[in-house]
């Protein structure tokens, strides 16, 4: 009888635990590619972006995979700093989407980047790896 209720008790709650790893390994996930962006890390970038990456632009544009890297690698781009905060994940099988508020300065072009957006990221999980699939940011109106 011990024994069954041991077994009754691990079925319970192993969901529970894998859902608190996958969270983390999102959540660990979102912080390396903010950084790789913050450094201009392309190979960073390039491990977890999925091969289908989108970005949906807040000007209503589609950038693919190709046109994300080579913005991110162009001289005239630069983050001096970024931070994201109000992080929240929800999860629906091998599919996530993280709500973030993400707040970036810097420049482009010669111009001020002083991004305060509210972003939508989705993700993907494929042989235990997450990946992000697609994106989209849109700046906060105050």
């Amino acid at each position: 009888m011990r024994l069954n209720a041991l077994i009754l008790v691990a079925c319970l709650f192993t969901p529970l635990f894998a859902a608190d790893s996958s969270d983390k390994q999102i959540d660990d996930l979102i912080h390396r590619y903010d950084a790789a962006w913050l450094k201009k890390d392309v190979v960073a970038v390039d491990r977890v972006l999925a091969p289908q990456y989108i970005y949906f632009t807040s000007e209503g544009k589609i950038n693919d995979r190709r046109s994300t890297f080579d913005f991110l690698q162009k001289a005239s781009y630069k983050l001096d700093r970024s931070e994201r905060t109000e992080i929240e994940i929800h999860r629906t099988g091998s599919t996530a989407v993280v709500s973030s508020r993400w707040i970036g300065t810097g420049s482009y072009d010669g111009k001020p980047i002083n991004d305060d957006q509210r972003c939508g990221i989705v993700l993907s999980q494929s042989k235990g790896r997450w990946l992000i699939v697609s994106e989209h940011c849109t700046q906060i109106m105050k």
